[in-house]
């Protein structure tokens, strides 16, 4: 397959996910005013309508975890076929420097061609989450000794203030994935 195929299927398939995603933001708005409108405060979580809010959640974040580990392995293969050195980094973090606590740190896609680029995929992102990826490099940076040349953000959906976090700490951000070079 060629370069120009694979990219051009890559871009459909974020459209298709990008209008999923959309319809499901949809639904979830509202579901969630379904919720408001009929939920009285206090109302135990076990009614069927705290079991639609329950599931309704689940499916989001289902959602989201599938279509970036899909997104990952298409963009893990597409530069590994163009020569890049390809990796999703994992790492326990004993000390609790990203997460205030021990808990395993993981970058997307780590790719080393005389340079070193992180890229963290998302299918939304806040505030916080940026935060956390500065200190998932620092983390990075210190565990193998080595200073990342470009941070990167794949989102399609960048909740207020993400990006004006996201530039002063200096992550390059990219709702669609044909604009990254």
């Amino acid at each position: 397959m060629r370069l120009e195929d694979t990219v051009a299927e890559l871009t459909q398939n974020q459209k298709e996910i990008r209008t999923a995603l959309r319809e499901a933001a949809q639904i979830r708005r509202e579901t969630d005013q379904i919720i408001k409108d009929i939920a009285r405060p206090g109302k135990p979580a076990d009614t069927p309508i705290g079991r639609l809010e329950r599931t309704v959640h689940a499916l989001a974040a289902t959602y989201g975890i599938e279509t970036e580990e899909s997104f990952r392995e298409a963009l893990s293969g597409i530069l590994s076929d163009l020569g890049f050195e390809v990796e999703n980094y994992i790492k326990r973090d004993t000390e609790g420097r990203v997460h205030g606590h021990p808990a395993q740190v993981e970058i997307d896609v780590v790719i080393r061609d005389g340079k070193l680029m992180l890229i963290e995929i998302k299918s939304s992102m806040n505030r916080s989450d940026v935060y956390t990826l500065e200190r998932v490099v620092e983390f990075y940076e210190a565990q193998e000794n080595r200073k990342v040349d470009r941070k990167l953000i794949v989102c399609p959906f960048l909740k207020p203030g993400a990006n004006g976090i996201a530039e002063k700490l200096g992550i390059e951000v990219f709702t669609d994935v044909t604009d990254v070079t």
